[in-house]
């Protein structure tokens, strides 16, 4: 047995593909035998299956060259997710915080033989730098100031590979590694972590007038316990973009969701963190509704959250719209499960998976769950399994366990 242990110790080692690594490989070899992975992936697969990569790299070319290899092989990328750190840190990262990534991204290919990647030219090499400040900027407002640049390259990659620009940018010698970029752009904490400049000019005037409230008085109640409602005000007005104009009402609204008032100071929700992604808060009592009874998708939230209470959860739905991918957010014994629902007369695509995949980071949940009344399609299953995610059916909901 141990011989044999030795054998194939040795024999992977042989199969090696790293560049450098203990045989160093050149680049060309490395890139060759990555091809060739790909190949070989294609060639196994049928049609419609999935392929999952988890790399993790702030060389954009890397990432260039595996999205390269799989579109030329028809696979087409679905998402990228951002892979949970360890808890440990790696004596690599214990000795670098602020440059070392210390999570995996994951992406989700599906092989079709008819995807044909974008071709687009030089021409749209301008529109880089857009795109990655962009996503910086929605990344920093959607954690609330606490974007590390693994979330941020997450969305980076995704967004430069869907308009057909990451071989543009991999080869621009300014994007050959993000910090720089981001540093001048952006506060850098003392955690490693991002968050805007005071008054800086946003790269993303898409983004919701009211994430950008949230995301300084967030700041604030995050330091302070107890804070004055005119304190709150003027750190908004003192922070937020000039492009933005913002009135004392819509400051309320934000504080009202995300803040309780005691007399004329506020404090975060006792819940935690949580509760500012949504107007939620947890009941442990069910209300009793037959499933006959469910009319409509808000109501079959309603249903599949009592379904859970029962079950020993504490949960809520979240709002109507901007739940980023969450339609209920629970919580049992100090770990958080994320749960997409879908009130269908027809299979529930991989679609559902994706949005719960993607709500899994966002609300820092410990795991994923979607819950249909209906079935769910073949390639729905094979994301979910791939992802970890628990999937409930029809015949399901009257007996699950968890």
């Amino acid at each position: 047995m141990l011989g044999l242990i030795k054998y194939d110790i040795e024999d992977l080692r042989e199969k090696e593909a790293i560049e450098g690594g203990e045989k160093k490989l050149s680049e060309d070899k490395y890139v060759n035998t990555m091809f060739q992975s790909f190949q070989e992936m294609s060639r196994v697969l049928k049609d419609g299956k999935f392929l999952t990569v988890v790399f993790q790299d702030k060389n954009l070319k890397y990432w260039s060259m595996i999205i390269d290899d799989a579109q030329k092989n028809n696979f087409r990328l679905v998402n990228t997710v951002v892979q949970e750190p360890p808890s440990y840190k790696t004596f690599h990262k214990g000795t670098n915080p602020l440059s070392v990534m210390a999570s995996q991204l994951i992406l989700n290919f599906k092989k079709e033989k008819s995807f044909r990647p974008k071709n687009l030219n030089s021409a749209d090499a301008s529109e880089v730098e857009k795109i990655i400040l962009s996503c910086a900027e929605d990344t920093i407002i959607k954690f609330i100031g606490e974007a590390t640049l693994d979330n941020i390259y997450a969305c980076v990659v995704s967004e430069l590979s869907t308009n057909g620009l990451l071989h543009i940018a991999s080869k621009h010698k300014d994007y050959k590694d993000l910090t720089p970029l981001l540093d001048e752009k952006f506060i850098l904490n003392y955690d490693g972590t991002y968050t805007l400049k005071p008054k800086a000019k946003s790269f993303n005037l898409a983004i919701p007038k009211s994430d950008r409230i949230k995301l300084f008085l967030y700041s604030v109640l995050k330091r302070e316990k107890d804070v004055e409602f005119d304190r709150l005000v003027s750190e908004v007005m003192i922070n937020i973009t000039d492009e933005v104009e913002v009135s004392g009402l819509e400051i309320t609204e934000v504080l009202e969701n995300i803040a309780e008032r005691s007399k004329n100071r506020w404090r975060l929700k006792t819940f935690g963190e949580r509760d500012l992604f949504s107007d939620i808060e947890f009941y442990s009592n069910p209300k009793k509704k037959d499933l006959s009874d469910v009319k409509n998708g808000f109501e079959f939230e309603e249903y599949v959250k009592d379904v859970f209470i029962k079950l020993g959860f504490k949960a809520q739905v979240t709002k109507k719209s901007g739940d980023f991918g969450a339609d209920i957010i629970m919580e049992k014994n100090n770990k958080i499960t994320v749960v997409q629902t879908k009130l269908y007369s027809k299979p529930v695509s991989l679609k559902a998976v994706q949005e719960i995949v993607s709500a899994i980071p966002f609300y820092k949940a410990h795991s994923g769950i979607v819950v249909t009344n209906s079935t769910f399609t073949k390639s729905a299953k094979e994301l979910a399994d791939k992802n970890h995610i628990k999937l409930y059916d029809g015949k399901d909901l009257e007996n699950i366990t968890i």
